[in-house]
């Protein structure tokens, strides 16, 4: 059974103390490394990512200068012969190139944007004009990167609102049409220095790109236009296959946008049917106790959109906190997140990461009878006082278990495990064919349920 993101952390802990429980079959097992950038990391940042190293998983969204060598094999499929650039423009255009941000990808406008939903959640200028990013898979840190040589940048991250990965797109301006030639030749992909990566797109000075690295698929696309070279990076989720269906048709998107004409919007305005929208979930700020174990809010490390369910667990009251709601016939989608630190970090004795963490999963279920049958077997653990087990260190815990709210549609719980002693707030919500479970666990915080009617309500109001 995978384990969530706090229990990979709890292994950790050279104390010893109990793993966290895992989470229900399709919640995260790995969440992918990020894209290696030289950023600057908060402190917040820093802790959790040095966390997330040693567990054996990274963050979707950054990675450092030093990141180590990817073990993982990848495809070895030689990429095929890659065509001279053309000298022909992209598309007649009496109008010059974009400046500014205006030059950056519309969200409407990046790959497969009714899939993605993508929003853009930052632009900037580049902190730096050098090319830093690998041409091809992760590059090792003792591999000197490109270097080019643009005389400014203008940048910005996209997040997709379907799975929560990012994306970024860079566009570098020169001081002449020759010094970006000059770098576009050096960055384009070749069999020479990309022999695992498969051109998926062209145009005239234009590609796509594919490669993949820790199980997760690397997408480029560069475009050239005169005095201006534009680059976009996306990583998949880890396990997840990206789709190439759009990559010409957005490569043709980025080199309009460049070039100052006007992109033909995508024709797929829909997500595909089985695809929950991004709105299905909670904001940070509506996950409660985001001050538990003195954290400072809460941080998203990843998602999963689609996993097999399986039989809940008979054991009501042991697995209350996270394996009594489940079924065969359902598809599961998790999000987990955990507590961040400011400056000096509030962190658990003994280790180097902060103890609070907490699941959101979304259960969907062929038909809403089939959701409500899910429902109402979970519920059974409304009648539950407590019990005794043995925990992941083979130690005796004692449970109680308080019921919080309960209406119709949804009900909370409030579980105590001790001699610990460590506590999880517990909801379940049903809507329609989806059934909704948020369990957030810490060992020192608020233990009162006068809030869960207002969780259960959020919760069911994000349900499609």
């Amino acid at each position: 059974m995978p384990e969530n993101f706090a229990s990979l952390l709890e292994a950790l802990n050279s104390e010893g103390r109990e793993l966290a429980r895992p989470v229900p079959a399709g919640a995260i097992e790995a969440l992918g490394r990020g894209r290696r950038r030289r950023r600057v990391f908060s402190a917040a940042g820093s802790v959790i990512l040095v966390c997330a190293v040693a567990a054996g998983v990274g963050l979707g969204t950054g990675g450092a200068k030093d990141s180590p060598t990817p073990t993982q094999p990848v495809s070895t499929r030689p990429a095929p012969s890659v065509p001279s650039s053309a000298s022909t423009p992209h598309t007649a255009l009496p109008s010059k190139n974009r400046t500014g941000t205006s030059a950056l990808l519309l969200a409407s406008e990046a790959p497969k944007p009714a899939l993605y939903q993508w929003k853009i959640t930052r632009t900037a200028p580049e902190l730096t004009a050098d090319f830093t990013d690998p041409i091809c898979d992760f590059v090792p840190s003792n591999v000197q990167e490109p270097k080019t040589h643009a005389q400014s940048a203008v940048e910005a991250d996209y997040t997709s609102a379907y799975d929560s990965t990012t994306a970024w797109e860079s566009v570098y301006h020169y001081s002449s049409a020759a010094a970006a030639k000059q770098d576009y030749d050096i960055l384009k992909p070749t069999t020479a220095n990309c022999k695992r990566s498969i051109v998926v797109g062209t145009i005239a000075d234009g590609f796509a790109w594919k490669d993949s690295a820790d199980g997760a698929d690397l997408h480029r696309m560069m475009v050239l236009s005169g005095s201006d070279i534009a680059y976009w990076f996306y990583q998949s989720a880890p396990g997840a296959v990206y789709d190439t269906s759009d990559d010409q048709a957005a490569l043709q998107r980025m080199a309009d946008r460049l070039d100052g004409g006007t992109p033909a919007p995508d024709p797929v305005t829909a997500p595909p049917s089985n695809t929950l929208p991004g709105s299905a979930w909670l904001g940070l700020s509506e996950i409660p106790f985001e001050t538990a174990d003195q954290s400072h809010g809460w941080l998203q490390m990843g998602s999963q959109e689609t996993g097999p369910g399986a039989a809940p667990s008979s054991k009501l009251c042991q697995d209350a906190d996270y394996a009594i709601l489940n079924g065969p016939d359902a598809a599961i989608a998790s999000r987990p997140y955990h507590g961040t630190p400011p400056g000096p970090p509030p962190l658990y004795q003994g280790s180097n990461y902060l103890y609070s963490s907490a699941t959101q999963n979304i259960f969907t279920f062929p038909s809403a009878d089939r959701a409500m049958a899910a429902f109402q077997y979970a519920r059974q653990a409304t009648g539950q006082q407590g019990c005794t087990f043995e925990n992941g260190a083979g130690q005796k815990d004692v449970r109680t278990i308080k019921v919080g709210t309960a209406t119709a549609d949804g009900f909370s719980l409030l579980i105590t495990d001790t001699p610990s002693p460590s506590y999880a707030h517990v909801y379940f919500v049903v809507k329609g064919t989806h059934v909704t479970q948020l369990t957030v666990t810490f060992e020192k915080g608020d233990t009162s349920t006068g809030g869960d009617a207002a969780v259960l309500a959020a919760l069911a109001g994000h349900l499609p």
